[in-house]
């Protein structure tokens, strides 16, 4: 038995049901968007919305930074260790190498073929003829432009861990086809002979001093 307390509420249920259901028909969706769209306008001119622009680009864009990806090679059936980088682009004496630390340190710049100092795209770079002058013409053709900017250039450094006693004789580098291999002993062995105590030098300094790709090994691009 309905007593009349339900009837109410069960009439709002039917109620509201029905109006979820227009508020899914796609008349009334183009007539949320239509009334959206005549206030947002009104907005407009009225001066309490604007449309932002995003920034333009600087007069000197930003070349993105280089880190070539590397593979350090451990054969259990060598006695040497390898190290490959990825450097295309790169030539050898913009490539060198250090050891210090118990470590390898490769240094380089892989150079962009154009100049860095590139001008951005106007608004609308496809202006008509009747707005240039021969002058502006002129500029506008030998002006550098990067319409797509993918490839990366710029400095970089890579560091990889090597054994305790390894010098600038034990390395080995190799470029090649874009890959540099580096190749170092993973237990070096130096035969030292007794120095009279007397005799014996200063320590020195730990740190090697830079090894062009030229004494490092053969390099071949």
């Amino acid at each position: 038995m309905t007593t009349s307390k339900q009837r109410p509420s069960m009439a709002i249920a039917r109620t509201d049901s029905l109006t979820f259901q227009q508020c899914q028909g796609p008349a009334f969706i183009q007539a949320v968007n239509r009334a959206a769209n005549l206030k947002i306008l009104a907005a407009l001119k009225s001066g309490k919305l604007r449309i932002v622009e995003p920034p333009k680009p600087t007069q000197t864009m930003p070349i993105a930074s280089y880190t070539p990806r590397m593979d350090v090679i451990d054969d259990p059936s060598s006695p040497n260790l390898s190290a490959i980088f990825e450097i295309p682009g790169i030539k050898t004496e913009n490539i060198k190498l250090y050891i210090g630390d118990g470590a390898l340190f490769l240094y380089g710049e892989r150079r962009a073929p154009y100049p860095t100092r590139v001008e951005p795209l106007s608004e609308n770079p496809i202006a008509p003829i009747n707005a240039l002058t021969l002058g502006d013409k002129m500029d506008e053709d030998t002006r550098v432009k990067i319409r797509v900017q993918e490839i990366c250039f710029g400095t970089f450094q890579r560091t990889v861990p090597i054994p305790k006693g390894v010098k600038m004789q034990d390395i080995h580098a190799n470029l090649s086809d874009g890959l540099l291999t580096v190749t170092f002993p993973r237990s070096p062995v130096h035969t030292v002979d007794e120095i009279p105590r007397s005799s014996r030098p200063h320590k020195s300094n730990s740190s090697s001093p830079p090894m062009s790709m030229v004494a490092a090994g053969t390099a071949s691009q």
